[in-house]
């Protein structure tokens, strides 16, 4: 007896593209790997679980399968549970660019064993390439922008055969533009993930994102989130902020569950007003924050006084206080070694990661960072903090920045990602 779904979701694989020779659109001689591996790109959208959770309280069947983590812990065969399963929608998360790839394999693959199924995509990969993924055979609706209310309409019209006018909206008769940009995320459920498979040993293994806010406020020139480019998605023009109380309840419910919150915004960019009234409570739980630029000491005190575990993460990118302005960082190396000693001295659980760059990848050039300054500035921290974890990673310019900003046609980065 096949297991009968509404809704099937599925969380793709993510792999990185500056390994592949026809990203690029100039000789590039450069061997770059991907140290990530597939496994990595395990987390899902933290806006598509209250979008699924809008839907499942209507009363519709979902299952989620999250092929990179079923794949690596249970070898789990995705063409195999397809021909045991009927499921009247495919919902398929690109998100990230690394999943673009294997989405629309896993998109072609349903299609060919379901083939009566509606196959959806969205996020953000999907809103800025809507206009190429509705022209291939195997995906039906590409959802844009914000998709709670658009995919609960969808679901509604197509399974319930509601007549409703569903904004955000690319099929292939035509679009509905983007008119939905929702103004308050705090009605919505972004922490019951029990409809994926397997999910109790997921939030065993991995931080659980949580979103507490959508936009952002600083304008990083490699970053889709940014001010400057996130408009061009999301028509969203400003930062809103979940309200404090109810993010410290979405916390307290995760404390039996998961190990280590993982913030989606930067407490300190959200700013004191919502810091200190999420930090009055204490939490049996670990956090994760990273910090655009440098905290005050006073939000990291108040942090280590309300959780259990601090994982402090620091993103300078670069060696050197020139190269770092470059990406939107305003701090020095003296600014940031002064706070890791004060940090030093603060009693807590847990600990630092440092994150650095060392390629900036586009389609148009490869850019190195200085590796000097760099180590040097590694060894700096070291010996404030010797247990630090130094990350060091290549980084790709997002898609819609290069389309923005550097006017490459959108077909081409689309071909440059699959």
């Amino acid at each position: 007896m096949r297991e009968q779904l509404d809704i099937l979701y599925i969380h793709p694989f993510g792999k990185q593209v500056y390994d592949s020779k026809s990203y690029y659109l100039f000789d590039n001689d450069l061997e770059l790997k991907d140290h990530n591996a597939e496994k990595y790109y395990s987390f899902i959208p933290m806006g598509l679980i209250g979008t699924l959770n809008k839907v499942r309280a209507k009363g519709y069947k979902i299952k989620g399968v999250n092929l990179p983590f079923q794949k690596s812990v249970y070898g789990f065969d995705l063409e195999s549970y397809l021909r045991e399963i009927d499921a009247k929608i495919v919902l398929i998360d690109l998100h990230w660019y690394v999943h673009l790839k294997n989405g629309l394999e896993v998109a072609k693959l349903c299609k060919s064993i379901l083939p009566k199924a509606q196959v959806i995509v969205g996020g953000m990969t999907a809103s800025i390439f809507a206009n190429q993924l509705i022209k291939l055979g195997f995906i039906d609706y590409v959802v844009m922008g914000d998709s709670e209310q658009p995919f609960s309409l969808l679901v509604d019209k197509l399974l319930g055969g509601r007549k409703v006018q569903v904004p955000n909206l690319v099929f292939k008769e035509g679009v509905n533009p983007i008119s939905y940009c929702s103004a308050d995320i705090d009605e919505y459920n972004y922490v019951d993930i029990d409809f994926m498979a397997d999910y109790s040993s997921y939030l065993r293994m991995f931080d659980f994102w949580l979103l507490i806010a959508r936009g952002c406020s600083h304008d990083c020139s490699v970053c889709d989130g940014s001010k400057g480019v996130y408009p061009d998605i999301y028509s969203r023009d400003k930062l809103i902020v979940r309200d404090a109380l109810n993010v410290a309840r979405d916390i307290k419910k995760l404390e039996n569950h998961t190990d280590i919150v993982a913030l989606s915004h930067d407490l300190d960019m959200l700013g004191k007003p919502f810091w200190s009234q999420l930090l009055k409570y204490k939490f049996k739980i670990g956090v994760r924050n990273e910090f655009f630029q440098l905290p005050s000491i006073d939000l990291i005190k108040k942090l280590a006084d309300s959780f259990e575990v601090l994982d402090l993460a620091f993103s300078p990118i670069a060696g050197s206080d020139e190269e770092r302005r470059k990406y939107g960082k305003n701090f020095t190396n003296k600014d940031f070694l002064g706070l890791l000693e004060k940090i030093k001295d603060i009693d807590f659980n847990g600990g630092v990661t440092v994150y650095f760059s060392d390629y900036m990848i586009s389609q148009l050039k490869v850019d190195r960072l200085n590796s000097i300054t760099r180590e040097e500035l590694i060894q700096s921290i070291k010996e404030i903090h010797p247990y630090a974890v130094i990350e060091v990673q290549h980084q790709v310019v997002d898609p819609m920045v290069m389309i923005k900003k550097h006017s490459l046609e959108p077909e081409r980065v689309f071909e440059s990602l699959i």
